[in-house]
């Protein structure tokens, strides 16, 4: 019985479950009503987005492919981390046709707040690549770098000690992305491979 709009809601940068909350919270809805409802409307975005995938209308970023190649030929262990329900966001992903390079990924089921994801998925990669420690019992200092869109994503990196790429090509300009001090900003990720 409530009108529910994502008018005025941030969407870039955000997870699934905080824009849930926005919207419920900006349409009057009782905490303790929305509360009560949480898990059934997760599970209908997750049902209606599987029923659906065949419209999704995604673009792929020029030089995403050809990123996540040269990385994977370094050796580089490869993860998502996205503010989408796990399943929504694997089925993007699969649906780009880039599911082969992640081998895992933090999303936002669990950890609404962007900058909890990010720290969900990085330990998630020191544990995978701390157990192909070295022969002899020790093992090599995990590197972890955030690759973003968004001031949310610097702002996930920084919070969690990690480096960032802040890259432009979503909805911010490359001006306000480099005024946040990223270690790397670039207009894009075909850019950025001109400089390995």
């Amino acid at each position: 019985g409530f009108e529910i709009t994502l008018a005025g809601v941030r969407l870039h940068g955000n997870t699934d479950t905080a824009i849930l909350r926005e919207a419920c919270h900006q349409a009057g809805i009782p905490a303790e009503v929305m509360e009560a409802q949480t898990e059934a409307i997760l599970e209908a975005m997750r049902t209606t987005v599987a029923e659906r995938r065949h419209e999704l209308d995604l673009v792929r970023m020029p030089g995403v492919e050809e990123v996540l190649r040269h990385l994977a030929r370094k050796g580089a262990l490869l993860g998502v981390a996205t503010g989408n329900l796990e399943m929504i966001g694997w089925i993007k992903i699969e649906r780009a046709g880039l599911r082969e390079w992640f081998k895992f990924g933090g999303f936002s089921y669990h950890f609404p707040v962007r900058t909890e994801l990010v720290g969900q998925a990085a330990a998630k990669a020191r544990e995978l690549r701390t157990n192909g420690s070295k022969e002899d019992g020790s093992s090599e200092e995990v590197k972890i770098c955030v690759v973003g869109d968004t001031p949310r994503d610097i702002e996930a990196a920084r919070a969690n000690g990690l480096a960032v790429i802040a890259v432009a090509t979503g909805q911010c300009s490359f001006e306000e992305l480099v005024q946040l001090r990223p270690e790397v900003c670039t207009t894009s990720l075909k850019d950025l491979l001109a400089f390995t």
